[in-house]
């Protein structure tokens, strides 16, 4: 019901909202890299958009598709193509499982969002030496958030040369304050004078502005042939000397939330020229994947690519205090991972057929509780997790580990229900009326953090799961007391 009332993006006043033929879409199969997001060819979205500067800018869409049930996630342009292609994970729900759907041979394309973002058009800006105007030094003067300040320092980048880059990049403004009215005659009569004085010439709005990172669209491969490269990005709109960039996303806490990785900047010997020069026209503000074995956005905090921003640094003053990221290690250390969460007990089996599936919503839908106390454990996990990293003790350091994954995992409590992770020692931290979604060490992994397992029966965490018909590959989590 909440995809069905998603609001749509507005083109001169009027809902984005389509209809196309339905052989105009197609189901592709899944890809390494490619989860929650499909594609788009990019005549489709130039009749959306029209053919001026605003069509042929935008690279991504964020939308909803109802064809053959309903399909929640990302469209990327995608030259070779003629409609519209997706994959398994971006199916939210399926089609009738009764065969009784009438096929009306309408697909309905709602557009939530479209690609670059107001903030990555001033980027562009500024990366191609152009003015920027008031409205865009105000956007990317915006402070940097303490998350990504703390997790740039945590990998290793230089506390002090990271200050003199946002001092630079962000400046510095002046106090807000307003006029006085002593010492020198009331708001009013200054006024009246100024009036009479001759007046300064007006400062240029727009200036050059110097950027060295943004937040960038996470995209499947748009190559015909996905020839992105095993651990590589593909950036387009970044200056030709940049050759690799530190990335994450939010939420990160630690380094292991941050890589650094190559980008591609020369075309692969497959690949033809044309297409190479429309990939490389395309405005910043996407961020493309290579394959591999494992996602690459999942190695990233855990990302995905059904909306995520990422948080790209390309400053080579930044960039260099940090190693490049070894790719093999990260692959074999995410498939042990999955392989251990594969024979974990932690998560509860999905409950047999016939179960009133129904009953659990309604009982989910009235429980107020487990929500508020969601958010409430949120927040101390977090909290104390600041404590630890303000502490800088290298002997709090895992402790802070353990807090900040803790964090992250509370973020999807309400969606996936599992048992959020701490080792006994700080559940003194958290209030005994939420201990009811901790869960216990069990095992180590090779990277030194743990595996915890839950000492209680499911129906002990004060809240039940119930999945969905897997074909439509949702999960449907439902809480009681």
């Amino acid at each position: 019901m909440e995809l069905l009332l998603s609001p749509a993006k507005k083109i001169k006043d009027q809902p984005a909202i389509f209809e196309l033929p339905s052989e105009h879409v197609e189901f592709i199969e899944e890809t390494c890299c490619n989860e929650g997001c499909g594609y788009v060819a990019r005549h489709l979205v130039q009749e959306w958009f029209g053919r001026g500067v605003v069509g042929t800018r935008i690279t991504t869409l964020q939308v909803r598709v109802i064809h053959q049930g309903l399909h929640k996630g990302l469209l990327t342009v995608k030259d070779g193509i003629n409609g519209i292609q997706i994959p398994p994970s971006m199916i939210k729900v399926g089609p009738a499982s009764d065969n009784t759907e009438v096929h009306y041979g309408k697909t309905v394309v709602l557009i939530k969002n479209a690609f670059p973002s107001d903030r990555n058009r001033y980027v562009g800006q500024a990366l191609n030496e152009r003015d920027v105007c008031k409205t865009g030094c105000e956007e990317l003067e915006k402070p940097l958030k303490d998350m990504f300040k703390d997790v740039l320092v945590d990998a290793g980048v230089d506390r002090y040369r990271l200050k003199d880059y946002e001092e630079a990049t962000r400046g510095t403004k002046p106090p807000n304050s307003r006029t006085s009215t002593s010492a020198g005659g009331s708001s009013t009569r200054k006024s009246r004078r100024a009036k009479h004085q001759p007046q300064e010439p007006q400062a240029q709005e727009g200036k050059k502005k110097y950027v060295g990172d943004s937040f960038l669209l996470g995209a499947a491969d748009p190559t015909i042939d996905s020839l992105i490269p095993r651990g590589h990005l593909l950036i387009p709109g970044l200056p030709a000397d940049i050759k690799s960039v530190l990335i994450t996303r939010a939420p990160c806490m630690h380094r292991k939330d941050i890589l650094r990785l190559p980008l591609l900047k020369t075309k692969p010997p497959q690949m033809n020229s044309a297409e190479w020069q429309q990939l490389m026209v395309r405005h910043v503000g996407d961020v493309y994947f290579g394959q591999g074995n494992v996602p690459l956005p999942s190695l990233i905090a855990s990302g995905d690519l059904d909306g995520d921003l990422y948080f790209v640094v390309w400053d080579p003053n930044l960039v260099h205090f940090v190693e490049m990221s070894n790719i093999d290690d990260l692959e074999r250390r995410a498939i042990q991972q999955q392989s251990a969460e594969a024979h974990s007990t932690s998560r509860p089996p999905p409950p047999a057929a016939g179960d009133d599936w129904f009953a659990l919503f309604q009982d989910a839908a009235a429980d107020v509780g487990t929500p508020i106390r969601i958010t409430k454990l949120i927040g101390i996990l977090y909290n104390e997790a600041k404590v630890e990293w303000e502490c800088g003790d290298d002997r709090v350091y895992e402790d802070y580990i353990a807090y900040s994954n803790a964090y992250k995992k509370a973020l999807d409590l309400k969606k996936h229900g599992e048992s959020v992770e701490l080792p006994s020692h700080l559940w003194e931290g958290v209030p005994d009326d939420l201990h009811c979604f901790l869960c216990l060490p069990s095992a180590s992994n090779d990277d030194g953090h743990h595996r915890y397992h839950h000492p209680s029966e499911t129906e002990e965490r004060g809240f039940v799961l119930v999945d969905s018909n897997p074909y439509s590959q949702v999960t449907n989590h439902y809480y009681s007391q």
